[in-house]
């Protein structure tokens, strides 16, 4: 958004770079392939594998989150009244697991609601079971959890649960079941976790595309980040140019001189750009499910004479950033580990 006073050629300027990242975004998605309804069926299949490999695991437990997003397409917002999906062996579903939701009872009509938007194929057979408020959820989800061992046999008596579960909810299931029970609860092997953490040529691309279009939106804001100009100003320009790139549940953070040194911002006091400041923004958003975040640094223009007023220590600390910048994208190769990489940057700065 455009300060009022703006001049008539700038605010043309704006809508013309406006819809070039609309026509860039559009280009980059119609240029990949999008995830499909079958690829959830072979995400169920290799999490089947992988429950059947395990010596003791029959049942993957989820609140709402990434992971359940990326196994069965579904958003919800987490609440004080669980709502999860339980994956559990199944030899009878064509994919190996049969997936359970287990809802609040008021919510049942729009969690069918979430499962015909999420378009899961036929080959993914699904139960939706309810609980009533006056009734314990956990209870609900034990009695689901125990029918599904019976099916996937005596033999296995573990219960994998989502790494970001919320720990009131992680509790609440273990300790419904009864001491006389051979059912037992754990966070999610490694091997499970790393189902979602090891990306398709698909997804990839997504990913790619999503940080495409948040960089392309951050240089056509750059010549509009001006003097005079507060953080919010700019955050709000920057909004609405991730906006145009069909990007959704976007965020921004954009601070000025003194306040682009805090972590992640939150100052005290909002800045206002001056000639030759030093401005961080720091934004991302969701495309088609599959986020981007990406942090720049630049400078200020300076004023009507170009006169950047920027003393030579920021420069060379943002050089020094830079050079470390560069060296950590040369160090990302397979075979390093993640420890490398930042203490590559580490080591520069």
């Amino acid at each position: 958004m455009l300060l009022q006073n703006d001049p008539k050629d700038v605010s043309q300027n704006w809508n013309k770079d406006m819809h070039a990242i609309r026509t860039y975004s559009q280009h980059c998605a119609d240029n990949i392939h999008m995830v499909a309804p079958q690829d959830f069926v072979k995400r169920h299949e290799n999490l089947a594998r992988t429950l059947q490999n395990d010596d003791d695991a029959f049942a993957y437990v989820m609140e709402p989150s990434a992971t359940m997003l990326y196994f069965a397409n579904i958003g919800w917002s987490r609440t004080e009244r669980p709502f999860v999906i339980i994956y559990s062996l199944d030899d009878t579903s064509a994919t190996g697991v049969a997936m359970t939701i287990v809802t609040p009872m008021f919510e049942a009509t729009r969690a069918q609601e979430q499962l015909i938007k999420a378009k899961l194929p036929s080959d993914v057979p699904v139960e939706v079971v309810t609980w009533i408020e006056h009734e314990s959820p956990y209870e609900t989800i034990l009695s689901v959890l125990e029918s599904k061992q019976r099916r996937a046999g005596q033999s296995k008596t573990k219960v994998y649960v989502e790494a970001t579960t919320r720990l009131f909810v992680a509790k609440g299931i273990s300790d419904a079941i009864p001491a006389s029970s051979s059912l037992a609860t754990a966070v999610a092997s490694q091997a499970i976790q790393q189902l979602r953490m090891v990306k398709t040529p698909v997804e990839v691309d997504l990913m790619r595309c999503a940080a495409r279009v948040t960089h392309f939106a951050v240089q056509k804001v750059h010549p509009y980040v001006k003097p005079g100009l507060k953080e919010s100003e700019v955050a709000a320009m920057m909004t609405e140019a991730l906006a145009h790139g069909g990007l959704e549940e976007t965020w921004v953070v954009a601070l000025v001189d003194e306040n682009a040194a805090l972590p992640h911002g939150n100052p005290a006091h909002e800045n206002v750009v001056q000639p030759g400041s030093l401005i961080l923004i720091d934004t991302g958003g969701s495309f088609y499910g599959y986020q981007s975040d990406l942090t720049r640094t630049f400078f200020a223009a300076g004023d009507a004479d170009h006169t950047i007023k920027t003393n030579q220590t920021l420069l060379d600390a943002w050089q020094s950033v830079k050079n470390a910048q560069q060296a950590v994208i040369d160090t990302m190769k397979k075979g390093n580990s993640c420890a490398q990489v930042d203490l590559t940057a580490r080591h520069i700065i």
